[in-house]
Formats: C-alpha cells, sequence, structure tokens
C-alpha cells in the first residue's frame, strides 16, 4: 500500500475551535488519516499522512467545511482565500510513494 502527505492551513475564524477540532478528528479516525490538525479561533493548519484516495477526501471535505466557516462570516476575501488553499501534497521518495504512514 502507498501513503503520501498533505500539508495545509487556512485562515478563518472560527468561531466554535473545539467543535471543528471535534470535527476534524472524527473526520481523520474516518478516513484512517494520522498527523496533526491544530485549530485555532484563526484558522487551521494541518500535516496529515494517508492513503492517496483518503488524501484526497480530506481535502474535499475540508474545503467544504472551511467554505462554510467563512460564508458564516460573510466575508468575500475569506471565501476567495479558502476557495484557494494552496494544498501540499508531499512524500519522502522520489517515486512519490511512501510504503507507510510518515506520522
Amino acid at each position: 500500500m502507498s501513503y503520501g502527505c498533505v500539508l495545509f492551513y487556512a485562515y478563518v475564524e472560527v468561531a466554535d475551535a473545539g467543535a471543528l477540532r471535534a470535527e476534524q478528528e472524527r473526520l481523520c479516525v474516518v478516513l484512517g488519516l494520522r498527523g496533526r490538525v491544530r485549530v485555532a479561533r484563526e484558522g487551521v493548519n494541518g500535516t496529515l499522512s494517508g492513503v492517496p484516495t483518503a488524501l484526497d477526501a480530506y481535502q474535499a471535505l475540508t474545503a467544504a467545511q472551511l467554505q462554510r466557516l467563512a460564508a458564516r462570516g460573510g466575508d468575500a476575501r475569506e471565501l476567495l482565500q479558502i476557495a484557494n488553499i494552496d494544498w501540499k501534497r508531499e512524500s519522502a521518495l522520489a517515486d512519490g510513494v511512501l510504503q507507510e504512514h510518515a506520522f
């Protein structure tokens, strides 16, 4: 099985960091991801390891989740920033495949 890593950050106002943290933890458990997601009132920062399909699902679900948070705040600039999250996909090997979780 091959694994990859995703790194990201998003500046978005998080009114209930505890609730978002719990949602992110559940999502990572369901998708079998390992690593760390930091949630603060100012935004979210994450570095995760998992199979590529799980990372793809995580990116899509988290982007949608952060879009909803930004929409609640009503800031058009925030919505644009969230829509353009600069996700970084990394691996430790030249062929782009990890043989085990990075974390």
